[in-house]
């Protein structure tokens, strides 16, 4: 029988040359298995070799769901001793846990996977899966297939003096005086503080990383200075690290050095061990905090983590494949997601789709909505999570989506256990082709006044004193006097001016323009303080305020940016002519902000939806 069943086998696959011939001297690989016909199923065991990359109830599960079929307790066999292509993977068909468990103990003891595995079993077809089952023998060894090295060598490098590039700021406590905590600078790369208007705030911050795939013995290191913090800095400037795509930060690293806190001389971080993600695409978040107490200033540049690269650019607003008339269709987001290590995960897509069914829509508490969508009826489905309605708003009715609806849903892709799905927060973009909730429209954005001085004088006249506007106000004047531009004790600037304006060149009804900002709310250089002199006609925005000391009322305007000199400017005045700066971003208002939420915004120009 056994000279049947390899007969059998040869004649079926005359025209494929396997690597081996089914005898434990020579077993089959699971490339031969792949290579057999259909109908090339055996009644007596082969011998196959290959490595445990996984099992069924482990990293491979989606492989044997759906319309492959869900076969109970299976381990998964490759070639590669990290195959991470489901394709080039067959599954050992056991019979019952209790047998993985008793017989094989492979099933829950991951310290297996990579090993080889020599089984005998007979070959089979389960729908289009070919694998092993009913195991007579098996031999479990760390040798056997020669196994594929891992790549070393690269580096991911990040000097942050250049330009942000791809990283990001999560703002977990942003102080209401404050409009962003983390900056990137030419000089000092990415700095964070929370002092300003000589106040020190509460806040939270992220500096984030690209995705960066990890390879073994990743190192990180990384430059930074520290001063005008906690006496012990690990208290409030800390590292932590998650997995490209989570939401949550999953655990913190130690930074072994800190400098003393005295000057600003850069120190290295030391070697930060990143091995136990080995293999992984992780993001790395540089984590400020800050107190009443104490407002540090951190600098953080040269970021270089060994062995490890930036992770491809995966689908962003920007990727000209996937925006509202582009959106991915259901087969494209699973594949995206079944990829996720090609992709940069974090990032919010438009995905296309019918709803095929409805789970729930909840009007009274949470305001979001479950269901579901597919290309088409009966076909693969993606589960849309606790989503908004239209324009990011809450559901206020249980009839505003139905089966049959077209939808575009703007978030996250991701697979929670085996369910593929768009992540919680998301909204419908379109539905049936409508993009505006027009049975409840937003009230209109208020416009930002405009006034002159003597305007911007009687407004603050009315207000309490020590009290400030709740609306920002755009004041034209001349200036006064030379302006002040603020310098630290080194003689490097603090990158805001004081200076007073009037009606008229020479007036002395005046407004204090207090720190302010150059324009789009920028830091002032030693290139641009020559950009303001005495008798320019500026215009700056911002919140006006009655300022009072030792009984001395000052009006002033505070919070503020320049907009315009002599005519010519930067930010709103550019929106008008369709050209915002450097892909910052604003409201339809003109104002800039640091972050998009759920809205319409204005980017290099143009509408943009968040």
């Amino acid at each position: 029988m056994r000279k049947f069943l390899l007969t059998l086998f040869a004649v079926l696959t005359a025209s494929v040359a396997f690597a081996g011939d089914g005898t434990k001297g020579n077993p089959y690989t699971v490339a031969d298995l792949q290579a057999m016909d259909a109908n090339a199923l055996t009644d007596e065991a082969a011998w196959v070799q290959a490595y445990i990359v996984g099992s069924a109830n482990n990293k491979l599960e989606n492989f044997v769901n759906g319309t492959e079929g869900a076969v109970a307790s299976n381990l998964m066999l490759a070639d590669a001793q990290a195959e991470s292509d489901y394709t080039k993977c067959v599954p050992l068909q056991l019979a019952s846990k209790s047998q993985a468990r008793t017989d094989l103990n492979l099933i829950d003891n991951p310290g297996n996977f990579g090993k080889v595995l020599l089984v005998s079993g007979t070959i089979s077809k389960y729908f289009s899966v070919v694998g092993i089952k009913n195991v007579a023998e098996y031999e479990l060894s760390g040798e056997g297939v020669t196994p594929t090295p891992t790549p070393q060598g690269d580096d991911f490098e990040a000097p942050l003096t250049d330009a942000k590039g791809n990283w990001e700021f999560e703002d977990v406590v942003l102080p209401e005086d404050l409009t962003y905590i983390w900056q990137q600078t030419s000089n000092y790369g990415m700095k964070a503080t929370a002092y300003a208007n000589s106040t020190k705030y509460v806040s939270d911050s992220y500096l984030v990383s690209p995705a960066i795939v990890l390879k073994e013995n990743s190192v990180l290191t990384f430059e930074h200075v520290q001063r005008y913090g906690a006496e012990d800095p690990s208290t409030q400037l800390t590292l932590w690290v998650r997995e490209n795509g989570a939401t949550n930060w999953a655990a913190q690293l130690t930074i072994p050095s800190y400098s003393d806190g005295t000057n600003w001389n850069f120190v290295s971080s030391g070697d930060i061990d990143l091995s136990a993600y080995a293999g992984k695409t992780i993001q790395l978040g540089f984590r400020y905090t800050s107190s009443e107490d104490f407002a540090a200033t951190w600098e953080i540049k040269n970021v270089k983590v060994t062995n490890a690269k930036a992770a491809e650019e995966g689908p962003t607003l920007k990727d000209p494949t996937n925006t509202p008339d582009k959106a991915y269709t259901i087969a494209q987001a699973i594949d995206i997601i079944n990829n996720k290590d090609q992709y940069d995960m974090s990032k919010e897509v438009y995905t296309k789709g019918i709803i095929q069914a409805i789970k729930s829509i909840d009007v009274e508490k949470y305001e979001r909505a479950q269901y579901w969508i597919v290309d088409q009826m009966g076909g693969d489905s993606i589960q849309v999570y606790n989503g908004y309605y239209l324009e990011g708003k809450a559901f206020t009715a249980n009839d505003q989506i139905k089966v049959g609806d077209e939808v575009v849903v703007f978030g996250k892709l991701t697979l929670y256990k085996t369910t593929y799905e768009i992540d919680a927060n998301n909204y419908i973009y379109s539905l049936n082709g409508k993009t505006t909730d027009e049975e409840n429209p937003e009230p209109p954005t208020p416009e930002v006044q405009t006034v002159s001085v003597a305007k911007a004088l009687e407004v603050i006249e009315a207000l309490e004193a020590g009290a400030k506007t709740s609306d920002e106000y755009t004041v034209k004047g001349f200036v006064v006097g030379t302006p002040d531009f603020q310098r630290k004790a080194d003689g490097t600037l603090y990158g805001n001016v004081n200076l007073t304006i009037a009606d008229e060149k020479g007036g002395t009804a005046t407004l204090t323009v207090f720190r302010g900002k150059s324009f789009d709310g920028e830091n002032f250089t030693e290139e641009t303080i020559a950009a303001i002199k005495e008798g320019d006609e500026v215009v700056f925005q911002g919140l006006l305020q009655k300022y009072v000391k030792d009984e001395v009322v000052t009006p002033e305007l505070v919070s503020g940016k320049l907009i315009s000199v002599n005519g010519n400017g930067s930010g709103v005045d550019q929106i008008v002519n369709g050209k915002s700066s450097n892909g910052a971003i604003y409201d339809l208002s003109g104002r800039r902000v640091e972050k998009a939420l759920k809205g319409i915004y204005i980017v290099n120009g143009k509408k943009v939806v968040f």
